[in-house]
């Protein structure tokens, strides 16, 4: 029996997804990819991550404007899915925010991890 789950995002921007994937430690592989869950069973999406359990990926697919999360999170062990899913979402806010502040003429000149996990952004901007 799958187990699969599908995780609605506000994931829009590929280029910060796969960025931010990166940030995390893993290696995107992007396609028509098969997404791998208990027994064999698989899910088709656009972007795939191995999830450290042997038979088990993580993958992205678009739904419309967003990527959906596709992965059998019961088999996956070394992986929580609450703590993946803030810990990308942190990722890929972080890269999309430099991105908008880099488009408007800022440069970050620090960055500040706090105590209870967020970031702090020092920004610079030249006129």
């Amino acid at each position: 029996m799958s187990h699969f789950t599908r995780i609605q995002t506000r994931l829009v921007a590929r280029e910060h997804l796969l960025g931010a994937l990166r940030d995390l430690g893993f290696a995107p592989q992007v396609g028509r990819l098969e997404i791998r869950g208990f027994m064999g069973v698989t899910r088709v999406a656009e972007i795939r991550i191995a999830s450290g359990t042997p038979g088990y990926d993580i993958g992205f697919a678009q739904v419309g404007d967003t990527f959906e999360m596709v992965a059998d999170f019961w088999g996956i062990q070394d992986l929580r899915q609450e703590e993946f899913v803030q810990r990308l979402t942190q990722a890929y806010a972080r890269r999309a925010v430099r991105a908008q502040l880099a488009e408007q003429g800022f440069s970050v000149a620090e960055e500040v991890r706090t105590a209870e996990g967020g970031v702090r952004l020092v920004l610079r901007r030249v006129v």
